[in-house]
């Protein structure tokens, strides 16, 4: 019978004849353990056996899949293909490459479908598939000392692990060293309680690079999209997003994170493209973490869109943590990026530092945030050690919070931090009760927190809302509220649109008004309020110490409308002492009033001339 009747055979039977396995060696050795600078490139179907370097081989290559050929690699023996040092491995179109059972290496038991170990390696997938179970799993993996590189261009990579499971990781432990992954095109990678990609860096001035153009990467359960951490001195933990999907549900799950555990390191998260999203509490979209003496953890978003779902999650999360004294957590919005927040306690961008002198900062200077939640944040920055700052600022793009007791805008100092919010531009605006545009709080000795408005719009909706709130609890701290421009508005009953509140001893509040629109609408509402609360108990002579609370308009536009509202108030405790100036150049609409209680005074200059008490 010819060749051409058996093919008309099977196909009338439904049999489509596979290609037979074929895997060809261009050196001296052989498929299953190939020699040094061997080119090993295989096609077909019904491959079972590992493709493993003869002992002491370096400097193979190996090809899975011409582009079109069916090509199948199965193994049951924990590892598909292993590298050895300036080994490397591509994978094409057509290529499907599934491993399973165990291998033991370094201290644990493994199931990788592809992994290497040496001083340079280097894998790629053009396309196929590549698949891993068992315990410990990893669909490729690469442990370098000094490069390591991934790319993932198209095909397919999925891992399921009873124990842990990580798509791709790519780790350099020597000095200087480079672990590298790029996701880009088509390629897709799927997780469960793992992690999609993974680099990592250990040696001193290292680096821990990932790079997402494209592509997808999809995880389960308290998983990770991607994540890279660099441990050794000097090291770089740096993460870039210009494209591509990025989707991770279950709680506490996390879209892309960079970590330091080192002295005078970076961990850099940058996106400028494609969509990331987490659905969970606890979650969180972005994050840099810094550990170390004197290093940063920095977030830049620029462009895409960021969403995150659940309670307490948070969009993007920089965080300086205590061991990272000197160090920073910054995150920066600009330009078209579009950040979500859902969820009670939730967050669009939170930023913290607790190591001594540390800063934590949040810069707003184009995008958008939006925030629904009880609690919600729009956008926050803490510092808790000795000597630190953190700040807030506005200078462009918008930022919308719906929830009761939800803030635009807040900074946090404690234990002797200093904080600030600055509104130069853009807009705030915050609907529910309780709820506030912008906020800065602090309890410091001695300390300053601080509110300026030089531009922007302010807007909060709600009984009881503020559009403005700087307050102090400490002895000798100050709280100051400085508007030149821009607008704040309040609408709600007994909400006040501007207000300065201390309780210490001899701490001070202050307003000043000298140009733009302050306006307060609602029954029993203040457009400026300034509360001098009792002092704490003190052996400070005779008679009770206040606090100061002064309001001096010389410009702009203060006005209340509502039955029992107020342009100016003031609440002066015993042995408090405030002070008005309305200047000429200031117009002011509705009533002054100022409740004293004790021995407490208020002085009133207006415009410019005369001075009495009320």
């Amino acid at each position: 019978m010819t060749s051409s009747a058996l093919v008309g055979i099977a196909l009338w039977i439904g049999v489509v004849p596979q290609a037979l396995a074929a895997c060809t060696v261009t050196g001296s050795g052989n498929v299953s353990a190939p020699q040094t600078g061997d080119i090993v490139e295989c096609t077909g179907a019904g491959l079972t056996t590992p493709i493993v370097p003869a002992e002491g081989a370096s400097d193979v290559t190996v090809i899975v899949g011409d582009g079109s050929t069916p090509t199948e690699l199965e193994t049951d023996t924990g590892t598909a293909v292993k590298l050895t040092d300036g080994s490397t491995v591509t994978v094409n179109a057509g290529a499907t490459i599934t491993t399973t059972g165990e291998v033991f290496a370094g201290s644990a038991y493994r199931t990788s479908t592809i992994s290497g170990e040496g001083d340079i390696l280097r894998a790629t997938l053009n396309g196929g598939s590549i698949s891993a179970q068992g315990g410990n799993v990893y669909g490729i993996e690469l442990r370098a000392t000094e490069t390591a590189t991934i790319d993932i261009n198209a095909g397919s990579l999925a891992v399921t692990g009873e124990d842990s499971s990580t798509g791709a990781l790519a780790t350099a432990d020597g000095d200087q060293g480079t672990a590298s992954i790029s996701v880009e095109g088509t390629a897709a990678i799927e997780v469960t309680d793992g992690v999609g990609i993974d680099a990592r860096s250990s040696g001193e001035d290292g680096t821990a690079s990932l790079l997402i153009s494209g592509g997808s990467i999809f995880g389960a359960g308290a998983s990770a999209g991607g994540t890279a951490s660099a441990v050794g001195t000097g090291g770089a933990a740096t993460i870039g997003m210009s494209g591509g999907t990025i989707v991770m549900t279950g709680q506490n799950s996390l879209g892309l994170g960079a970590v330091n555990l080192c002295q005078d390191c970076s961990a850099t998260v940058t996106m400028s493209g494609g969509s990331l999203s987490t659905n969970g509490a606890g979650s969180k979209g972005v994050q840099a973490n810094a550990n170390g003496l004197g290093s940063d953890a920095a977030i830049n978003i620029s462009g895409g869109t960021l969403s995150v779902t659940g309670n307490g999650a948070k969009g993007a999360s920089a965080i300086a943590g205590e061991t990272a004294e000197q160090g920073t957590a910054s995150i920066i919005v600009d330009g078209t990026v579009e950040i979500s927040a859902y969820g009670e306690g939730a967050f669009g961008a939170f930023a913290e530092a607790s190591g001594s002198g540390g800063e934590a900062s949040v810069a707003l200077d184009g995008g958008s945030v939006v925030v629904e939640g009880e609690g919600a944040f729009g956008a926050f920055a803490e510092a808790s050690g000795p000597g630190g700052e953190a700040s807030v600022a506005l200078d462009g793009g918008s930022v919308a919070v719906d929830g009761e007791g939800a803030t635009g805008l807040r900074a946090n100092g404690y234990s002797s931090s200093n904080s600030a919010v600055t509104v130069d531009g853009g807009s705030v605006s915050t609907s529910g009760d309780n709820a506030i545009g912008v906020h800065s709080t602090a309890e410091a000795t001695g300390g300053k927190t601080s509110v300026t408005i030089g531009g922007g719009s302010i807007s909060t909706e709600g009984t009881a809302s503020h559009g403005v709130f700087a307050n102090m609890y400490a002895y000798e701290g100050t709280a100051t509220v400085d508007i030149s421009g821009g607008t704040i508005s309040t609408s709600g009953a007994s909400a006040d649109a501007v207000r300065a509140a201390i309780e210490g001893t001899y701490a001070i509040a202050r307003v000043t008004v000298s140009g733009g629109n302050v306006h307060a609408a609602g029954d029993d509402s203040n457009a400026i309020a300034v509360i001098t609360k009792e002092a704490p108990s003190c052996d400070c002579g005779d008679g009770p110490v206040g606090s100061d609370g002064t309001v001096v308009i010389d410009g702009g536009t203060v006005s209340a409308t509502g039955e029992g509202s107020r342009a100016v108030y003031f609440l002066a405790r015993d042995g408090s002492k405030n002070a008005l100036t309305i200047g000429t150049g200031a117009s002011v609409s509705g009533d002054l009033l100022s409740e004293n209680q004790g021995s407490g005074t208020t002085d009133l200059t207006f415009n410019g001339t005369g001075a009495q008490s009320f």
